[in-house]
């Protein structure tokens, strides 16, 4: 399982990583407060977060307060 953001299209390519770099900021300023691993991973125009054990995916959601929307993928569940 990963969180996957979705990031804007257009402006040149300024505007997704404008909004990316603003994603992984908060997530590092999360991580670090919960000690806690991920790695990032832009794929196209998606921001995926992935951690070692899928139950951090659970915590993330209860935990986070960051402003840009997000979603749970299970590799398995989206293979379409």
């Amino acid at each position: 399982m990963y969180i996957e953001f979705v990031l804007p299209s257009g402006a040149g390519g300024l505007a997704p990583q404008m909004t990316a770099y603003e994603i992984r900021k908060s997530v590092k300023e999360w991580a670090t407060k919960h000690q806690i691993w991920y790695d990032t991973k832009v794929v196209k125009y998606t921001l995926r977060i992935v951690f070692d054990d899928d139950s951090i995916c659970n915590f993330f959601v209860l935990s986070y307060e960051g402003k840009r929307p997000y979603r749970i993928v299970d590799p398995l569940n989206n293979l379409t």
